[in-house]
């Protein structure tokens, strides 16, 4: 009898966390790449899977962060942040994509122009995210956030009326 209520509790429990892990707004590590480059990439990576940047930009603040930027076109930003002292740009790492082209994507296809529905499919529904929080929202749409548990790092999606992604950001929280 003690032997059926433990098992009966075990599966239970099993079925609990389930479920639980089942409703997380979270996203694998692992998704966190667009195309051949991910977060931790370097920046000289960076130009060896997508050639030059079309702009690029490098910074040093005050609070000893150094900061640099290539832009690919309008539509996709990469960003690769270091501390002081300060190194060349191509060995900083990079901390974040900033995408509105339909020609990049993430590991399981996630890319500007995939239905919502098809994320929520695979990962389940993200965490709606206030537009108070965030910079330059894209007009007319809805912001979803999925974390990536205890790492810091997150996907945010802007979707419009449609369910389609028009905006899609990876990053490390400063």
């Amino acid at each position: 009898m003690h032997l059926k209520k433990t098992a009966s509790l075990f599966i239970l429990l099993t079925g609990l966390l389930a479920a639980n892990l089942g409703l997380a707004h979270t996203m694998p590590q692992a998704e966190l790449a667009l195309g051949k480059v991910q977060l931790g990439s370097t920046l000289q990576q960076v130009s060896t899977a997508w050639g030059q940047p079309t702009k690029m930009t490098n910074e040093v603040f005050s609070e000893g962060i150094q900061l640099a930027r290539y832009y690919y076109g309008n539509d996709l930003e990469v960003i690769g942040r270091g501390f002081l002292p300060e190194v060349p740009v191509g060995e900083l790492k990079v901390t974040g994509f900033r995408c509105q082209s339909k020609d990049y994507t993430t590991p399981s296809g996630i890319a500007v122009g995939t239905a919502y529905s098809k994320v929520v499919e695979k990962f389940g529904a993200g965490e709606k995210l206030n537009r108070e929080y965030v910079v330059n929202p894209v007009p007319g749409c809805t912001y979803y956030i999925y974390d990536v548990a205890q790492t810091g790092r997150q996907m945010l999606l802007a979707v419009n009326e449609e369910d389609i992604i028009q905006f899609l950001e990876i990053n490390i929280e400063l």
